[in-house]
């Protein structure tokens, strides 16, 4: 959908051709936005006033938390990908994640990402490292953002229905 944030109403209505689960959204800074379709492991970009499929890449599995900044596309999967936005050239810069669902890049250029079963982590060049884990308290962690101002972590949650904040301060 397209709203006018002025007043709120919606002005356009974007269909996705045969989308399965829409999942994640960023923007890029040239104005293109990426959407994640989970369930057909493509990414999808409104360019230009069209919806249009920009990458179907056999390595992109289950695709989640989606980042773009400075000319890359980062994908969350069980991987954190970096995609180029001119090639479409990808490369694996974190393995072994888990199912991404939220994901964001810090000032730094960690990544803070969460798993849907209540895990929140932080990147350390190609290692994670777990923040919180919520699973035994059946506190599912959706997506994520970091507010860096306020060091916080702002976490929805599925099962609590609520929205955490956590206090972290990157190294």
């Amino acid at each position: 959908m397209i709203i006018n944030l002025k007043d709120g109403k919606i002005n356009h209505k974007v269909k996705v051709e045969n989308a399965q689960f829409l999942n994640d959204v960023t923007a890029g800074e040239d104005g293109t936005i990426f959407v994640s379709d989970t369930k057909t492991n493509k990414i999808h970009a409104f360019v230009n006033g069209k919806m249009e499929t920009w990458s179907e890449d056999k390595q992109i599995k289950s695709p989640n938390g989606l980042w773009a900044e400075k000319g890359k596309l980062y994908i969350g999967t069980d991987q954190i990908l970096e995609a180029d936005l001119k090639t479409k050239a990808i490369k694996v810069l974190v393995d072994k994640c888990g199912g991404i669902d939220g994901l964001q890049k810090l000032e730094n250029g960690q990544f803070l990402y969460s798993n849907w079963e209540g895990r929140i982590f932080i990147t350390k060049g190609t290692e994670s490292i777990k923040l919180l884990d919520t699973v035994a308290d059946k506190k599912n962690t959706a997506d994520v953002s970091f507010v860096p101002g306020k060091n916080l972590v702002l976490v929805p949650t599925f099962m609590a229905n609520s929205v955490d904040a956590y206090q972290f301060k990157p190294e």
